[in-house]
């Protein structure tokens, strides 16, 4: 085996797209080279795409190349010219590997039949300098595809601009056909959507005079139908392509009636068929390849938005039908059994748990309170000595709160203790000379400042201000008002028993007739949401209050004695639910709408 080293050090293959107008001109290259070489046994050409190397022609059969495949692709591997002996044959291979900007874009292969070295390498030059035709030939055609995908995204990018910069979907829909519709230098173009399981034809270029023809509107939604069901687009004249070639009856009707070329191509959203696109030109202007594609990108581009203005232009209530509707359609799609049984299955419980019974309970905002409170107020207009607690102190029984200042008072119960003194030896000189009318007047003298030395008394036992039993201040604050004056009757300090605690549950309006005394229910507070408090239901006052324009009821709770109550203060405020009864579940939930709703109803029809 001979081999002959020619160029090395490429990078790896390229992924590039070719024009299918290439492979005809490759064919006819290979042919005038195998043409050229009397002793050529087969040719091959193979292309570089996205998978690697391809064959793209072949001469003159499958069979005469089948042993040039495996050196091609060891030729492009290595990324240099080989020549090998062919298996089971005589003769030779030559494998020639085509390089652009050191990336692989081909290799040309041919099987010779020769008789020296001098005839081989013959046939390698001229191998090599055909190789070099062909090279610009690939280039070409891949720079003329490059443009035309530039041009394709240019003019999707200007239709998209076209299509966002119209308000409504019906001014979008109709510069998306008039605009292709005019690039093309077509006479129609015809927008059709997808409406359940059928197209309707939703607008057409303002170059179409369609007017009342409604068997031609029928034929140009047959033929859209024709390529979502086949999810192909569809050109006639027809455009050679590697698909499978479609039917396209629909596309013959319509050519039939409007003698001319015609182009279809599907709309697509997330990959599910959402209409189609149909263009019409006179018959001596057909639509090529290059065409399609650039239909195909602009529609793909634009229909996204088109559709989004569809959806935005619909009223609300319709639009929310439709959204539920695809959702269930992506869940419950035809090819998804299972997902629809899960999904019945799931409306079953759903439907069996809201026919359940459940406990109907009463949500109320709660606060604690004080169940009896006691003022201590100022006994005597005085002025504050000390205080030694403050609002939220619990206090002994006994113990000093706070003291007036008692100077005066003292002041004031020693001139009275000299006035009993004084009049009580009046009265005994007057009891010791028998004069009664001075014994009567001496004795009611004493006995008022008796009175006024008792009074003084009690006020200064007064001037100490205590505990009347074990409580906790649940207001006033005397810490702050050392040596200032206080006024008879002021309220100085409110206090409440300790332990001794209800609760005001503020209950909607709404609500207030399914209360009654005895009911139970639990109380979590702010302060201490893991430790739920109970309580039966007391006394339903008449008491009200605005908040927030709703009116609430208080009513009014008490504690079970039974759990700690050592921890709670007043003031202290949470959420209570209050057990009223059982009912349905779907009852329960939608109470508030139903009552609502009546309320609402009677009001308008009585």
């Amino acid at each position: 085996m001979r081999e002959e080293n020619v160029v090395q050090g490429a990078l790896p293959p390229a992924q590039l797209g070719v024009d299918e107008t290439l492979s005809v001109q490759v064919q006819n290259w290979l042919e005038v080279q195998c043409s050229q070489i009397p002793t050529a046994l087969g040719g091959l050409v193979m292309l570089v795409d996205a998978e690697g190397l391809q064959p793209e022609a072949l001469w003159p059969d499958a069979k005469a190349v089948e042993p040039l495949l495996d050196l091609s692709e060891r030729a492009g591997a290595r990324r240099e010219g080989l020549i090998a002996p062919l298996p089971s044959s005589d003769g030779f291979g030559i494998a020639w590997p085509l390089m652009e900007d050191g990336s692989l874009i081909a290799v040309a292969a041919l099987a010779i039949e020769v008789g020296d070295d001098a005839a081989l390498q013959t046939i390698m030059r001229q191998l090599q300098w055909g190789a070099a035709g062909l090279q610009l030939l690939i280039v070409q055609n891949l720079s003329g595809y490059a443009r035309d995908r530039a041009n394709a995204l240019a003019a999707s990018v200007d239709l998209l601009a076209e299509v966002l910069a119209a308000s409504r979907f019906d001014a979008a829909a109709m510069a998306l056909v008039t605009s292709i519709a005019t690039r093309l230098g077509a006479d129609r173009g015809s927008l059709g959507l997808l409406e359940g399981e059928v197209i309707k034809v939703a607008h057409v270029s303002h170059s179409a005079q369609v007017g009342d023809s409604v068997s031609l509107i029928q034929r140009i939604e047959a033929a859209m139908e024709e390529v979502v069901d086949q999810r192909l687009p569809i050109a006639i004249p027809m455009i050679q392509r590697d698909d499978e070639a479609p039917i396209r009856i629909a596309h013959e009707r319509l050519v039939l009636q409007e003698r001319g070329a015609i182009m279809t191509i599907p709309l697509f959203q997330d990959g599910i068929a959402v209409g189609a696109l149909t263009v019409e030109r006179p018959s001596y202007f057909p639509f090529s390849s290059a065409e399609m594609k650039i239909l195909e990108s602009v529609a793909a581009l634009a229909v996204t938005a088109l559709l989004d203005k569809k959806r935005s232009d619909q009223p609300l209530a319709r639009r929310a039908l439709r959204e539920l509707r695809e959702a269930t359609e992506r869940v419950m799609g035809r090819d998804r059994k299972e997902r629809r049984i899960a999904a019945a299955l799931a409306l079953v419980l759903v439907v069996a748990a809201l026919l359940a019974p459940g406990t109907d309970r009463v949500s109320a905002y709660a606060q604690i309170e004080p169940r009896q409170q006691i003022i201590l107020a100022a006994p005597f207009d005085g002025y504050v000595r000390s205080a030694s607690s403050r609002a939220g102190d619990p206090v002994k029984r006994g113990a000093v709160i706070a003291v007036l200042d008692d100077s005066d008072l003292l002041l004031e119960r020693a001139r009275w203790e000299s006035q009993v003194n004084r009049y009580g030896g009046e009265f005994q000189d007057a009891s010791a000379t028998q004069d009664r009318v001075q014994i009567n007047a001496s004795s009611a003298e004493r006995d008022e400042a008796q009175a006024q030395f008792d009074l003084a008394n009690a006020f200064l036992m007064r001037s100490v201000l205590k505990a009347p039993f074990d409580a906790v201040l649940v207001s006033g604050d005397l810490s702050q008002r050392i040596g200032a004056a206080v006024t008879k009757g002021e309220e100085l300090f409110r206090i409440a028993p300790r332990g001794a605690f209800r609760v005001d549950l503020r209950i909607p309006e709404s609500r207030i007739a399914d209360m009654r005394p005895g009911q139970r229910g639990l109380l979590h507070l702010s302060s201490l949401p893991s430790q739920p408090f109970r309580f039966t239901v007391g006394n339903i006052t008449p008491r009200t209050l605005a908040d927030g324009g709703e009116t609430y009821f208080i009513v009014e709770a008490m504690l079970d004695s039974r759990q700690s109550l050592a921890v709670l203060q007043p003031g202290m405020k949470g959420v209570a639910k209050v057990v009223v009864g059982r009912g349905w579940l779907l009852g329960i939930w939608t109470r508030d709408i139903s009552n609502w709703l009546r309320l609402k109803l009677w009001t308008l029809f009585g």
